[in-house]
C-alpha cells in the first residue's frame, strides 16, 4: 500500500512555507553558535581531526597516533572531514552538525508524509527533536545514521510493491547507515521486517521476510564486523561501568529526557503522543488498521519497551537501551490518526498547536544552545592561546557542569558539558590526551601507536569530576583542594595540564610548582617544574619504599624503592626528588615502620618544600592507623 490520498489539513503552499522555515529555524539554533558544547562530542572531534592531520607540524600526531578505517561510526567524519580539510576544525564541526540535524528533521518529514500525508503536520514535532537527547549526548554517529534511518522508512513506505530496484535501494541506504552507525540500521531493519510482513499475504509472508534479510544482508556483514572482537573488547574503553551498574534500567523519566529532553512541555508531547498513537492501534488491532500502520505500530511498541526494560548500561556501550527510543517513539507518533478528524476547523487547529509547540521547541533549543555556549566560553578561551604540544596532556576538569550541578531527571539528564575539555586542546595545540575514543579498531577512527604509549603515566579516574559536582562533600573548599592535589601530583611526568575550574584553582595549580602558560579566570594551561627536594632516610631496609603525597590529598601520588636512593657511609638512602612546592607528605611502604615525627597514620607533613629542601625521614616503629 502505498501513501494515502491527501487530505485538507492545511494548503500544499502553507506547508511547504511551514516546513522551510522550521527546517530553517533548526539549523540557525545548531549553526547560530560558535560551539556546541555536548558530553562526547571533543572525543569525535579531536579522533577525527586528528586522524586527517597526522603529519600536522609540531602536533605529535604522527608519533602517538595511527589513522584508522573502522567498519562503522562514520556518521560524523562523512559530515565533518570534508569541511576539516579546509575549514578551522570549530566551523567545520557547526557545519556537521547542522547537516545532522537537518538530515533528522528532514527524514522526518519524508517518513511522515510518505505513511499518510493526511499526518503531514505530525512530522513538524518529529522535525523539531532533530535537536534531541542524542545530540546533546555527542553520539553524533549515532543521530546522523537514525535520520538516514527514516530516509530509508520513507523509501520503503512510498513504494508499495518492493521491486528489484527499490531492494536495492534499500540495500545500499541500510548499508550506508550500517557504516555511518550499525545499531540505528539494525533498528530500522527490524521496522523494514515488520512492514513486509504487514503488508504480505499469509502465503507469500516468508517471501517478503526473505527479500528483507537479502536487502539488509550487507548492513549485517558490517554488524558481524564489528562483533568480530567480542563485546567484551568492544566494551574495553568505557570508564566507570561495572557490573553494579549492568543490571540498572532507565527510569521512567527516559522516555522523555532521553529523547526530545527539554522541560516538561518539550520533552513529553512526542512520548504521550506515541502513547496515543500505539493505544488508538491497540483498540483498533482487530480491524481498521492498514498494513503499514500495524507494522509500525508493532515494531515501535517493541522498541519502546526495549528503550525502558533492558540495561541502561552494558560493559560494551553506555546508556545502550535508551538509544531504542528515538525510533520507537517516531514509528509510534506516525501512527496517531490525525485523518479522523473530519471538521476543518479541528484540522486547522490541531496543525496549528503542533505548528507553536514544534517551532517553541525549536526556540527552546536556540536559548539552550545560547546558555551552554556563554557558559562553555571561558573554558575556550585558551584554544587560539600560541601554545604548541606534542606530547601526553592531562586535562583537569574541576567545573565538568560548567557551574550549573546536575539534578535528578534534568532536563537533559546524564550530560557532563565540560568533562573531554581536553580534547579540544588537543585539536587545537597538538599533543594527546589519555580519555579519547583511540583505542578500539572497529570503532575509532585513530588508535594508539602501541610502542608510543607503552610508558603512559598513571591517568585519574575521571569521575572525580562528577564527584566534585554530585557529592554534598565537593562543595567542601578542603575536599576541592585534595581532589586538586591528587591529580595535579599524578599530572607531573605528563607535558602539560589544561586545568579549568575556579580561579583559586590555577592559584593552588601554580603555589604547587606549575608554571601558567596562559590563565583566564578557572582556566589554566600550565607544566610543572616543582620544588626540589632531597629525602634521607635513616634506619630503614633498602627493600623498603618511600611513599610521597601532596598535601590536603590522603592517597599516596608518588612512590620511590630506597634501592634507588644514594647509599651514605652511615647505610642511609638519599633520594632526590622533584614535587610539590607547597606542603607533601612522607611515609615508608614496610609493615610497622613510619618517619619520626609521623601522624597516627603514618604521615610525616613537610610543610614547604622550598624553605625545607632536605629532609630527614628516621624511621621508627609505629602503631599506625589504617591509612
Amino acid at each position: 500500500m502505498g501513501p494515502r490520498a491527501s487530505g485538507s489539513l492545511g494548503g500544499a503552499w502553507l506547508r511547504s512555507a511551514t516546513f522551510l522555515l522550521l527546517l530553517l529555524a533548526l539549523a540557525g539554533a545548531v549553526g547560530g553558535v560558535e560551539y556546541l558544547p555536548t558530553h562526547d562530542g571533543p572525543q569525535h572531534v579531536f579522533a577525527a581531526h586528528a586522524a586527517a592531520h597526522l603529519d600536522h607540524p609540531g602536533s605529535g600526531w604522527q608519533h602517538w597516533l595511527t589513522a584508522n578505517v573502522p567498519p562503522t561510526n562514520h556518521g560524523f567524519t562523512a559530515l565533518f572531514a570534508p569541511f576539516d580539510a579546509w575549514l578551522p576544525w570549530p566551523t567545520a564541526l557547526r557545519i556537521a552538525l547542522t547537516l545532522s540535524v537537518l538530515l533528522w528533521a528532514g527524514g522526518a518529514i519524508a517518513f511522515v508524509t510518505a505513511l499518510a500525508r493526511e499526518r503531514v503536520w505530525l512530522a513538524l514535532p518529529l522535525a523539531a527533536a532533530a535537536c534531541q537527547w542524542t545530540l546533546y549526548m555527542g553520539f553524533f554517529s549515532f543521530h546522523a545514521a537514525s535520520g538516514v534511518g527514516l530516509w530509508v522508512l520513507a523509501l520503503a513506505l512510498r513504494r508499495a510493491h518492493w521491486s528489484l530496484r527499490t531492494c536495492v535501494e534499500l540495500a545500499l541506504l541500510l548499508l550506508a547507515q550500517a557504516l555511518m552507525h550499525v545499531v540505528p540500521a539494525l533498528l530500522t531493519g527490524c521496522v523494514l521486517l515488520a512492514l513486509a510482513a504487514s503488508r504480505a499475504t499469509r502465503g507469500e509472508r516468508l517471501r517478503a521476510l526473505a527479500r528483507v534479510v537479502a536487502l539488509g544482508t550487507p548492513a549485517a556483514l558490517v554488524a558481524l564486523a564489528v562483533l568480530r572482537i567480542g563485546l567484551t573488547a568492544i566494551g574495553d574503553h568505557n570508564e566507570g561501568i561495572g557490573n553494579d551498574v549492568i543490571l540498572t534500567r532507565a527510569p521512567w523519566w527516559s522516555i522523555a529526557r532521553c529523547f526530545t529532553a527539554g522541560p516538561a512541555w518539550r520533552a513529553w508531547l512526542l512520548p504521550l503522543l506515541a502513547l496515543a498513537g500505539g493505544a488508538f492501534a491497540l483498540r483498533r488491532a482487530r480491524g481498521g488498521l492498514s498494513p503499514e500502520d500495524r507494522a509500525l505500530a508493532a515494531s515501535g511498541a517493541l522498541l519502546l519497551l526495549a528503550g525502558l526494560l533492558l540495561p541502561l548500561h552494558l560493559r560494551a556501550w553506555d546508556f545502550f537501551s535508551v538509544r531504542f527510543l528515538p525510533l520507537g517513539v517516531a514509528v509510534l507518533v506516525a501512527i496517531v490518526p490525525l485523518e479522523r478528524l473530519r471538521d476543518a476547523r479541528w484540522q486547522r487547529a490541531v496543525g496549528a498547536a503542533l505548528a507553536l509547540w514544534s517551532f517553541a521547541a525549536t526556540g527552546w533549543a536556540w536559548q539552550h544552545h545560547r546558555s551552554l555556549q556563554a557558559r562553555m566560553a571561558p573554558a575556550l578561551a585558551g584554544l587560539d592561546a600560541p601554545i604548541s604540544r606534542d606530547g601526553l596532556r592531562l586535562p583537569i576538569v574541576m567545573d565538568a557542569y560548567l557551574g550549573e550541578p546536575p539534578a535528578t531527571a534534568a532536563e537533559v539528564p546524564y550530560v557532563v558539558p565540560a568533562l573531554n575539555l581536553g580534547a579540544l586542546y588537543a585539536a587545537s595545540q597538538g599533543g594527546v590526551v589519555p580519555y579519547s575514543f583511540t583505542l578500539n579498531p572497529v570503532l575509532h577512527h585513530a588508535l594508539r601507536r602501541d610502542e608510543a604509549w607503552a610508558s603512559l603515566p598513571g591517568a585519574v579516574d575521571r569521575r572525580y569530576a562528577i564527584d566534585l559536582a554530585r557529592t554534598s562533600v565537593g562543595r567542601d573548599p578542603l575536599f576541592r583542594s585534595a581532589v586538586l592535589a591528587y591529580v595535579a601530583a599524578h599530572a607531573t611526568p605528563y607535558q602539560d595540564v589544561v586545568l579549568w575550574g575556579r580561579p583559586e584553582d590555577a592559584q593552588q595549580l601554580r603555589e604547587m610548582g606549575y608554571r601558567l602558560d596562559y590563565e583566564s579566570g578557572g582556566l589554566a594551561i600550565a607544566h610543572f617544574e616543582g620544588c626540589p627536594l632531597t629525602v634521607r632516610v635513616e634506619n630503614a631496609d633498602e627493600d623498603a619504599t618511600l611513599t610521597v603525597g601532596w598535601h590536603p590529598a590522603q592517597q599516596v601520588t608518588h612512590r620511590y624503592p630506597l634501592v634507588r636512593g644514594r647509599l651514605a657511609n652511615d647505610g642511609s638512602r638519599e633520594l632526590p626528588l622533584r614535587q610539590s612546592c607547597g606542603s607533601v607528605w612522607l611515609g615508608l611502604e614496610e609493615g610497622g615502620l613510619a618517619c619520626q615525627g609521623a601522624d597516627a597514620s603514618g604521615r610525616l607533613l613537610v610543610r614547604s618544600t622550598r624553605h625545607t629542601p632536605r629532609v630527614v625521614c628516621r624511621a621508627q616503629r609505629m602503631d599506625l592507623a589504617v591509612r
